[in-house]
């Protein structure tokens, strides 16, 4: 949203700049290790994207959530085209992630790549070592790595 300039038609960009505030707070919660409160403010900030479909809500706006939705989805197209092109296999994708396996060998790959996407997307990735995850369907068990 943020990246996009994407906001309910209805309210003035300062929703963005308080939104920028909440994403901000989050990521340096996240570096700085306090896990709750990183966590807290994930929460807090999907849901400001779920309340644009909420029809009852006062940030109800239907484009706005679509624009943010399929601009998102084919960003991560263009991801995982790059990924398999290279031989990296993408063995998972939803509609606002993915998961690797990774060899040794294509880790600088596979950084050259995620790097150049995020420079083309304005958009920053962030990243999880799994020893084990375990997929039935939609559903998953990831074990990360310490």
């Amino acid at each position: 949203m943020i990246t996009l300039g994407i906001f309910p038609a209805h309210l003035s960009s300062t929703f963005l700049d308080l939104y920028m505030t909440l994403v901000k707070q989050r990521l340096e919660a996240k570096k700085a290790g306090e896990h709750l409160t990183a966590e807290a403010l994930k929460i807090v900030v999907n849901a400001t994207y779920g309340k644009l479909n909420f029809e009852y809500g006062w940030m109800f706006d239907t484009k706005a959530s679509y624009t943010v939705t399929l601009t998102g989805q084919l960003y991560l197209l263009m991801l995982v085209e790059a990924l398999e092109i290279s031989g990296i296999q993408v063995f998972y994708a939803n509609t606002d992630g993915l998961t690797c396996k990774v060899k040794k060998t294509e880790r600088a790959k596979f950084d050259e790549i995620c790097k150049g996407w995020q420079e083309y997307t304005q958009l920053e990735l962030e990243f999880n070592k799994y020893k084990k995850c375990v997929i039935r369907d939609v559903s998953y068990l990831a074990s990360k790595s310490l």
